[in-house]
């Protein structure tokens, strides 16, 4: 990710009980002012802030109303005017977006403050680069800053899911710290095991994220095109609960939902690398091959194309499985040691057992990808079974299928 400056106010140390000029952000000395006794002080006094908690959201609401020239009274219980208090309360402002998001579009030119017995005032001249309309678009656009990292995922689905092209997030330090690359990827590899993110980042074009570091939080935006549409989304959701409403009955036991799912896809889709053809291996960097503009890794070349490699069917048997109402899991490992491959874990009738319906469309050397078998061999197994049948995968991230399912002669 790429890092952007932005403008904070206030980091250099200010001693507001003398006059500074402004060159941008920076502040310049400019001489002392002595305490000046002025009419109507005991009624300033009477009006002065108060608490810390008063003078933030006086000053916050001066900036995102852009008024270019304000004086506060301040009590020193809110606010001493010395410099470490200012410095501060400068960090304290940038807690919160709204400021944040204008004060980018700001320079405070002149900041001048006069001493009183118990309380001072302060005079700030500031200057935008936006107008009235500008400011209100930008506020009305302001994200709430979300604090733990289900929030975030759950954000990141909803975005994908609309293909929002142009999005920020506000997001809470110790939700996901943006410059730990550790946690930083391991975020995207969980991301990535979402069958529905999964499916639609394939179609990620010009992805682009930057980010601005605040007290607390980052401001994270990112910008992105797809080379898939809304309609190709919805029609994608739409044929998976339209399906399940044909073909899922309620009087159906679990095992019975399984099995119409795996023998839907078995017997629909072919398993197939693309136009090209290429294979994918433990260690080698290969291109997403694609069946015509469609990745075969994702459900959409099932949908549109009939055809795709295990990744896809096993994201596509998610789908179908969670709209039935079934516990299912996305579990990618490998085969034969080396290759890739993904497949599926559902519980039936409480206990967990694996389900590859790649592998359930058998083929013979000698056919091509439009011919198969049916097998059994892969449907409803447990982990022993699945070992023998040359499957890995990681055990810690996933539930124990202790044996395998006990078919009925009508399922075999």
């Amino acid at each position: 990710m790429k890092k952007t400056n932005h403008k904070l106010v206030g980091l250099a140390l200010l001693y507001l009980s003398t006059t500074f000029t402004f060159s941008g952000n920076v502040p310049v000395y400019a001489g002392t002012v002595e305490n000046l006794p002025i009419e109507g002080s005991v009624a300033l006094n009477q009006n002065a802030i108060l608490t810390r908690k008063q003078l933030v959201n006086a000053f916050i609401k001066h900036i995102t109303d852009l008024d270019r020239d304000f004086t506060l009274v301040i009590s020193n219980q809110a606010l001493k005017n010395e410099p470490k208090a200012f410095e501060d309360f400068w960090e304290e402002l940038t807690k919160y977006p709204q400021y944040n998001d204008i004060i980018e579009h700001a320079n405070i030119d002149r900041t001048l403050t006069y001493d009183y017995n118990g309380y001072f005032t302060w005079q700030v001249r500031v200057s935008y680069d936006i107008t009235k309309a500008e400011a209100k678009k930008i506020l009305d656009d302001v994200q709430p800053i979300i604090k733990t990292e289900k929030e975030l995922t759950d954000l990141m689905l909803l975005h994908a899911k609309n293909l929002d092209r142009d999005f920020h997030i506000n997001l809470d330090k110790n939700a996901l710290d943006l410059n730990n690359t550790k946690k930083y990827t391991a975020f995207w590899e969980k991301l990535y095991a979402i069958p529905e993110f999964n499916d639609i980042s394939r179609y990620y074009k010009n992805f682009n994220s930057i980010k601005s570091t605040y007290n607390g939080y980052y401001k994270w935006i990112i910008k992105t095109d797809y080379e898939i549409t809304k309609k190709e989304v919805n029609h994608l959701e739409d044929f998976v609960e339209n399906w399940v409403d044909k073909h899922i009955k309620d009087s159906m036991s679990d095992e019975e939902k399984v099995r119409a799912i795996n023998d839907y896809i078995v017997s629909q889709y072919r398993y197939t690398f693309g136009d090209n053809r290429n294979y994918l291996t433990r260690g080698k960097s290969v291109k997403d091959e694609k069946l015509g503009k469609y990745s075969v890794y994702s459900s959409f070349a099932l949908l549109y194309k009939k055809g795709g490699v295990c990744d896809a069917k096993a994201k596509l048997f998610y789908r179908l499985a969670t709209e039935a109402g079934l516990d299912t899991i996305y579990i990618t490992g490998y085969v034969n040691k080396t290759t890739l491959h993904a497949w599926n874990m559902v519980r039936v009738d409480g206990k967990w057992y694996h389900v590859d319906a790649t592998w359930n469309r058998g083929q013979k050397s000698w056919m091509n990808e439009y011919q198969y078998y049916n097998t059994r061999d892969y449907y409803l197994k447990g982990d022993l079974s699945m070992k023998k049948g040359h499957h890995e995968w990681d055990a810690h991230k996933y539930p124990v299928a202790n044996k395998d399912y006990a078919l009925k002669a009508d399922a075999k």
